[in-house]
């Protein structure tokens, strides 16, 4: 079976919605899965850093983020296997991979990683003078720089990255942002939904305290509309994944260290 390239168009959507497919009670399901299997996942390291015997288990267990994360990968995949079955399709449908325009798809996703970072940093600015009251805030210890055993580094360094970032893009922008647009019958509307909960997963990069949320929250919801917008133009997620990675894959080489 090949690939349905045209399994994200309005009209192959508007036809399943109006069989009833999917369900709103799943939609809404998926659309806060991820912030709330990022903190649960958070819980089960902390539990087991409880069980080792730390003092501070919760502290501990927050920047080994981009390990425990593959947790919340692999529910939501999950969810969208479920989804995409009752649909008659694959997770890999959504993605829409079309060999012949891969060489573009590089390119572009070279410009929206560099577009993406520069979004980043003001969104970043933005959230310090928001919450924090400053353009350079001090932050929490453990907030950006990660510094974990070798194990973990190595995990975030090879592993971590490839999922997360298909995952998101699966997620957010494959499978909810069409849907939701069709449901609403606003494509603004289905972007609001999306982006609110895409920053929301954010405040859970690690959750510290409510206050590093709010700045985190605040900070990703300029990338994750840039993103989104960026998907309804291609209606495709391959350049989307590629400039993804790129951000990913500098995050954990630039924030995480190895612990002495």
């Amino acid at each position: 079976m090949g690939i349905n390239l045209n399994v994200n168009s309005v009209k192959s959507l508007q036809q399943k919605t109006n069989e009833g497919i999917p369900r709103w009670r799943f939609l809404l399901i998926v659309v806060f899965s991820r912030p709330l299997l990022l903190f649960i996942a958070h819980l089960i390291f902390a539990v087991v850093f409880a069980v080792l015997g730390d003092k501070t288990p919760f502290k501990t267990a927050g920047p080994y983020w981009s390990v425990y994360g593959t947790i919340a990968d692999i529910g939501c995949l999950l969810l969208l296997k479920v989804g995409m079955q009752k649909e008659g399709m694959r997770i890999a449908d959504l993605i829409s991979f079309d060999k012949k325009k891969l060489p573009k798809d590089i390119l572009w996703g070279l410009g929206i990683w560099f577009a993406g970072g520069l979004i980043v940093i003001l969104g970043s600015k933005l959230a310090g003078i928001i919450t924090y009251g400053s353009f350079t805030p001090i932050f929490p210890e453990g907030a950006y720089i990660r510094k974990l055993p070798l194990w973990a580094v190595l995990y975030s360094r090879i592993i971590w990255w490839i999922i997360w970032s298909v995952t998101e893009e699966l997620t957010y922008n494959g499978y909810l942002l069409p849907r939701l647009q069709i449901v609403f019958g606003s494509k603004w509307k289905a972007l609001i939904l999306v982006c609110f909960s895409w920053s929301l997963m954010h405040c859970f990069l690690p959750f510290i305290n409510l206050q590093h949320a709010l700045y985190m929250f605040i900070m990703f919801i300029p990338l994750t509309l840039f993103l989104s917008i960026m998907y309804l133009v291609f209606r495709r997620l391959t350049p989307l994944i590629i400039g993804h990675w790129l951000m990913d894959l500098g995050n954990v080489f630039l924030m995480t260290t190895i612990l002495p």
